[in-house]
């Protein structure tokens, strides 16, 4: 799907919302969660092609997979994150939408460990030339 179509989709779909609201909101965050559903299923038909691109520009960093792997898994993690943070603030619970952004931003801080540690002891190695 384009994504003037996408878009406008969501527009829309925020406008029913809206106006369900009122009357019965139960209705309308159900129409909002269905409609992230939706555009989360449309995309995830291109994320094929961004994780290929990224992986053949990640291929010329040689004897780097590992660095490669952190990479793509911290890309996930963004990605599922700020996906269930929006669902929960569509949901109207701000308080454990942050607590989702919390826990991604933990789960990054300790994958990206060995990296920190690899980059600190490589600088302590250039520090006693």
């Amino acid at each position: 799907m384009e994504i003037t179509a996408l878009i406008v989709l969501c527009i829309i779909t925020a406008l029913l919302a809206l106006s369900l609201r009122g009357q019965r909101p139960e209705f309308a965050m159900l129409l909002s969660l269905g409609c992230g559903a939706f555009v989360l299923l449309n995309l995830l038909g291109q994320m094929n092609g961004i994780l290929s691109g990224l992986e053949r520009a990640m291929a010329g960093l040689s004897g780097q997979s590992d660095l490669t792997g952190i990479i793509l898994k911290a890309l996930g993690i963004c990605i599922v994150a700020e996906l269930g943070s929006q669902c929960c603030r569509d949901a109207g619970e701000a308080a454990i939408a942050a607590k989702v952004e919390l826990a991604a931003k933990t789960a990054l801080v300790l994958m990206c460990m060995p990296v920190f540690t690899q980059l600190l002891e490589t600088a302590g190695e250039l520090l006693r030339l």
